[in-house]
C-alpha cells in the first residue's frame, strides 16, 4: 500500500516545530548558509547537493540545494543553476516541488525548496517491487499533471525518471528541473 510512503524526510527528532539540537552559536556544530543551518545531506545530483536545513527566522525545516564545490567560479554552471532557480520559482503546482528562496551566501549559490517527507519512486520500486497497475497508473497520472503544468509554462523537464519523482504525503512531486528547457 503506497498511502504511507517510507519515511526519508525529517525524523522525530527533526519534528517541524523542533529546532536543531545545536544552538547556532559559534562552535556549536551545524554549518550555516545564510539564514539556514544545514543538518545533513539528503541527495546529490549533477546540478548540486541537497541538504536538510533549518530556517532560523521561520522556524521550519526546508531542503537546500547548493551548487557543487568548485562550480561557483564557472559562469556557465552558475547560469545553469540560476536558470533552475528561476524555473522552479515560476511554478506553483501540487505535483511539483515548491521553491521558497534562492540566493548566494559566501560564494555558495543555493535554492531552497519545501522539504518532502517520502521516497523517490526508484526507492519505492526497490522496496515494494512491481506496483499494481492501478497504483502505478495513478502515480504516473500525478507526475503527468505536474509535467503538464511545467509545459504550460513553456518548460520541458528533460530528465524524467523514477529518481526525480518523489512520493510524499500529498502524492507524487516532480523534482530536479535543472535540465529543463524554456
Amino acid at each position: 500500500d503506497l498511502a504511507t510512503p517510507p519515511a526519508t524526510g525529517p525524523t522525530p527528532a527533526d519534528h517541524p516545530s523542533a529546532p536543531p539540537a545545536s544552538s547556532g552559536r559559534a562552535g556549536s556544530g551545524s554549518p550555516r548558509l545564510g539564514r539556514y543551518r544545514l543538518r545533513g545531506r539528503i541527495g546529490r545530483g549533477g546540478m548540486g547537493t541537497v541538504y536538510r536545513a533549518w530556517h532560523d527566522k521561520l522556524k521550519r525545516w526546508v531542503a537546500v540545494k547548493v551548487l557543487p564545490d568548485g562550480r561557483s567560479a564557472d559562469p556557465a554552471w552558475v547560469a545553469r543553476f540560476d536558470r533552475e532557480m528561476q524555473v522552479v520559482g515560476r511554478l506553483d503546482h501540487p505535483h511539483i516541488v515548491r521553491a521558497t528562496d534562492a540566493g548566494e551566501a559566501g560564494g555558495v549559490h543555493y535554492l531552497v525548496m519545501e522539504l518532502l517527507d517520502g521516497a523517490d519512486l526508484s526507492r519505492v520500486s526497490k522496496a515494494c517491487g512491481p506496483l499494481p497497475a492501478a497504483e502505478a497508473c495513478e502515480l504516473v497520472r500525478q507526475a503527468a499533471l505536474g509535467l503538464q503544468h511545467a509545459h504550460d509554462h513553456g518548460l520541458v523537464h528533460r530528465d524524467v525518471k523514477p529518481h526525480n519523482l518523489m512520493l510524499a504525503a500529498g502524492g507524487v512531486k516532480v523534482l530536479d528541473l535543472g535540465l529543463a528547457l524554456f
